[in-house]
């Protein structure tokens, strides 16, 4: 059976200083970020065969760019599983008509190494989106499905873009046709994580 009868939906919540914790935000400022079309955050990994650097990464170098925020949990004090259909859930502003949304989450070793596990993106249009009465949007990322065991003194982050180059096209943030459009915009982004923004993902962990 998939997922299995025994898990618990559990969210990890976004702070300052890219933590992610169980712990539910207070009072914190929004993360930014600028996204630029003409130099879209690339995808490597992943579930895509036909791409030559499919499968298990290394997203230390991708984690080092200015358009990606990262949010790492403290090392596993004991091992955690999930085996189901992982969700992110984010309240977001940006100030173009159109704007992708990327979450994946990753496995990260003692060492430093961070592996990619599953990952999503979610296309938000304000034409077709109903903001928050303060003018953010609450969007849900699926992130798809997975199993993965985390070992303890491992931790847990999440990456957030705006792109993940070429398993999905990059967004031109302009309310046209992207197959005829010649302009683009560069998109200001923010991410908000705070008492009445609890941006959380959200995992199906296996009860003990």
């Amino acid at each position: 059976q998939f997922p299995p009868e025994n898990i618990q939906p559990t969210a990890f919540y976004l702070h300052e200083n890219g933590e992610l914790s169980a712990d539910m935000p207070q009072n914190e400022a929004p993360d930014n970020y600028v996204y630029h079309p003409e130099n879209p955050t690339p995808y490597i990994g992943g579930t895509q065969f036909n791409l030559w650097n499919a499968g298990k990464r290394d997203n230390r170098q991708i984690e080092k760019r200015d358009d990606v925020l990262i949010y790492t949990t403290a090392p596993l004090s004991t091992p955690m599983e999930i085996i189901g259909y992982v969700r992110l859930q984010v309240y977001v502003y940006t100030d173009v008509a159109c704007a992708d949304f990327y979450g994946r989450l990753c496995d990260v070793h003692p060492d430093g190494r961070s592996y990619n596990i599953c990952d999503g993106l979610m296309r938000l249009s304000k034409k077709a989106t109903t903001p928050l009465p303060d003018g953010t949007y609450c969007i849900e990322v699926d992130m798809w499905a997975t199993a993965h065991h985390f070992k303890a003194g491992h931790r847990l982050r999440l990456q957030i873009a705006s792109a993940a180059h070429p398993r999905w096209a990059r967004n031109l943030c302009v309310d046209e046709p992207f197959l005829t459009c010649t302009d683009y915009q560069v998109a200001h982004q923010q991410v908000f994580h705070d008492a009445d923004h609890p941006s959380a993902l959200l995992l199906p962990m296996v009860g003990m």
